[in-house]
């Protein structure tokens, strides 16, 4: 990052440059949140259908996402079932074992006897859990597009 900052310094300033610097230092690799060696034999090693396999899984899990939010916050327990059941699939699909696992108790919750703070809390951790997967996907899918 070179960001050159002048006084007086705007906190919206600081703030834009610290959560730019952020989402470049945090980034896990790609391997650390699927079975890359999985998902790249189910591609029968073929990159650019792994590349396409990857894509779908980010824009999917974006969608069933914000279809959970909202189920959550309209309390519609079987909504929220539904996009958990295709978030905890995708992650299943990928082998994002700790995401899988997370939706999967959660739908269960969702169904069985939904504890409101209990699944808020849980969702705040998916979410995060989801938006760093999907940083990861960007991250390699760009770094696998340079020319080598």
């Amino acid at each position: 990052m070179n960001e050159c900052f002048f006084k007086p310094l705007r906190m919206k300033q600081l703030n834009a440059a610290l959560h730019q610097l952020a989402s470049v230092l945090f980034i896990p690799p790609l391997e650390d949140m699927v079975d890359l060696a999985a998902l790249k034999s189910l591609a029968m090693q073929d990159d650019a259908l792994l590349q396409q396999m990857l894509e779908q899984t980010r824009d999917e899990n974006r969608r069933d996402l914000a279809k959970a939010a909202t189920a959550l916050e309209k309390q519609d327990w079987q909504a929220l079932a539904e996009a958990l059941h295709k978030i905890s699939g995708a992650a299943q699909i990928i082998g994002a074992e700790q995401i899988e696992e997370m939706a999967g108790v959660m739908e269960d919750q969702a169904l069985d006897e939904p504890d409101l703070e209990a699944l808020i809390t849980d969702f705040s951790k998916l979410s995060g859990d989801i938006i760093l997967l999907e940083q990861s996907i960007n991250h390699w899918l760009g770094l696998s597009r340079q020319p080598r």
